[in-house]
């Protein structure tokens, strides 16, 4: 069954999405130098292309799956940019949605800087690390 925490993860993803979409649309426009910076609804697309082809063992918490969405849009969108001031400004982008829609840092999905130690020792399923407690609740 759809429950209400699958709904309330489902419309984050889904507005994160068109957010982070607008962001990098109007802000990492094409120039002569960098004509492959015109994003388009297919990137939005590809994105969640990407989630929906991930196996859900990979995102049994909420926690995995917006670690899932982050890897996606970094897929989509951060490697197609060309230098670092572009990624940089990604990367802010990024953690602005991460922050807005999900109250999470990137550090905090991939265990560095200013992540807890449990967020270091939890593995991408969310299973908990070896000596730790029951570990977080699954959502499917």
């Amino acid at each position: 069954t759809d429950s209400g925490e699958h709904r309330a993860l489902r419309s984050r993803l889904v507005l994160a999405t068109v957010r982070l979409h607008a962001a990098v649309a109007s802000a990492l426009l094409p120039t002569p130098l960098k004509p492959h910076y015109a994003f388009n609804l297919r990137d939005m697309r590809r994105l969640v292309l990407g989630l929906c082809r991930c196996e859900p063992l990979h995102y049994r918490t909420a926690e995995g799956m917006v670690r899932l969405w982050a890897h996606e849009a970094e897929r989509v969108y951060a490697d197609r940019l060309v230098d670092a001031k572009d990624k940089s400004h990604f990367d802010k982008l990024l953690e602005t949605q991460l922050g807005q829609h999900f109250d999470l840092r990137y550090a905090q999905l991939v265990g560095g800087e200013g992540a807890s130690e449990s967020d270091k020792t939890d593995n991408f399923t969310g299973q908990p690390g070896e000596g730790e407690g029951e570990g977080p609740r699954l959502l499917f």
